[in-house]
């Protein structure tokens, strides 16, 4: 969308350091760079919000736009994130939060006693999941939703959260557009 309006774009992927930058990217041309890269740009790892916005030149020098699309599993919980933002406010930045979540993550159906491994660390943990469970599962993640949601608005920002298996079309048209982002 901003390349096809000659919008200035720049990405960078990050973990706990700057993993991939593409410099500043203008016009529809720029379209098969961008998704190459974002095609080519390494996943996993278990990345800090705060620790990545802290590398010499990760802020924007010039206000805009920042878009963050990340599952949003921060290890230092509202605390990191409300640093994080603040750096982001500090740069001058429009601030919106993409939360990717799987349909697993959002739905979990999982019973019995199971190992649980971390797909971006490896690391694994054992587990009787019961109704119970996930119950408490299910009502953890929505405070954390909240939190972020709440985070996010207190700071005049956007957050949204999009399952990774939505159609494209629906997540752009329905709840980017629902949200003000884009126009449907």
């Amino acid at each position: 969308m901003a390349l096809s309006s000659y919008d200035r774009l720049q990405v960078a992927c990050y973990s706990r350091t700057l993993d991939s930058r593409l410099p500043v990217l203008r016009g529809k041309g720029a379209a098969h760079r961008l998704f190459t890269h974002l095609q080519q740009a390494p996943v996993g790892g278990d990345g800090s919000l705060a620790a990545a916005l802290s590398v010499p030149g990760a802020l924007p020098r010039l206000p805009g736009m920042t878009w963050i699309i990340s599952d949003f599993w921060l290890e230092g919980g509202e605390e990191e994130l409300s640093r994080s933002l603040s750096l982001l406010s500090g740069a001058g930045q429009e601030t919106v939060l993409v939360h990717i979540l799987s349909r697993e993550e959002l739905e979990p159906r999982l019973s019995g006693d199971l190992r649980l491994v971390d797909i971006e660390t490896g690391t694994g943990k054992e587990v009787a999941v019961t109704g119970r469970v996930l119950e408490a599962y299910r009502e953890e993640l929505e405070r954390y939703r909240q939190m972020l949601a709440r985070v996010c608005a207190e700071r005049g920002m956007t957050y949204v959260l999009i399952p990774d298996d939505m159609p494209l079309q629906e997540a752009v048209f329905g709840i980017l557009a629902g949200a003000g982002l884009v126009k449907g």
